[in-house]
């Protein structure tokens, strides 16, 4: 499955450089990890970058999160469009064994492989 994580350009960069880290939840949930949707998410152009990776299915069903618990926990952009994502909390380590393709807002691609991050 493809997912998608947006995040700034400067972010975007780190990440094809030396991968994801894990973060607190920016909404006080509790919850650490990398956020991911199914999809690029509607506003995701307001951040500057969008981090696709391809990962095996198996490897991500224990980290679904519900919608309904995402729609309470993210800015109110998830409410305005009325779309459902699939969304994911993925351990950084988990997501560092995958390649990324990083796309910037000028549409530049930073690609980073497996055999890049070890």
């Amino acid at each position: 499955m493809t997912l998608y994580h947006t995040t700034s350009r400067q972010a975007a960069a780190a990440i094809a450089d030396q991968g994801f880290r894990d973060h607190l939840d920016h909404a006080g949930s509790g919850l650490v990890g990398v956020w991911f949707a199914d999809q690029p998410t509607p506003w995701g152009s307001q951040f500057g970058a969008v981090v696709a990776i391809d990962i095996p299915d198996d490897q991500i069903t224990s980290y679904e999160v519900p919608v309904h618990a995402v729609e309470q926990c993210t800015p109110a952009g998830w409410l305005d469009t009325g779309e459902r994502f699939r969304t994911f909390l993925l351990p950084a380590d988990v997501v560092n064994r995958c390649p990324v393709v990083v796309v910037d807002d000028d549409h530049e691609r930073l690609t980073r492989g497996e055999d890049e991050r070890e």
